[in-house]
């Protein structure tokens, strides 16, 4: 299986790294620093990565996220088929959680982006 990255954007579009689409959404078409990262940690990106056949990372920065952002992450999750969820969120650190369940995942990611 190829590794795959998407983010969805604080308006809920999805983008692939390196992409027109994903600097512009960026802001900046010449970053001098991880654009993944930020995109994340700053401006409120969710990202999905498909870790294996079977495992799919979300990583967010619950406090940043949008809600249309937020949206877009469990419509994908939903119908993605993955059998293993892995939250990847930022608090004060870097926190994980695992999942079994689409349902509950979702569910997840909504507690963790109330304000």
């Amino acid at each position: 299986m190829q590794h795959l990255i998407m983010l969805a954007t604080s308006e809920g579009q999805w983008v692939l790294p390196g992409t027109p689409e994903f600097f512009t959404a960026l802001g900046d078409s010449k970053p001098d620093y991880n654009p993944l990262s930020f995109a994340v940690k700053n401006l409120g990106f969710v990202k999905l990565e498909v870790l294996d056949r079977s495992t799919v990372e979300i990583e967010m920065h619950p406090r940043n996220v949008e809600l249309p952002a937020l949206l877009a992450a469990q419509q994908q999750i939903s119908s993605c088929g993955f059998a293993l969820f892995r939250i990847r969120y930022f608090e004060t650190d870097w926190k994980f959680e695992i999942s079994s369940s689409a349902e509950h995942t979702i569910a997840r990611l909504s507690e963790l982006c109330i304000p």
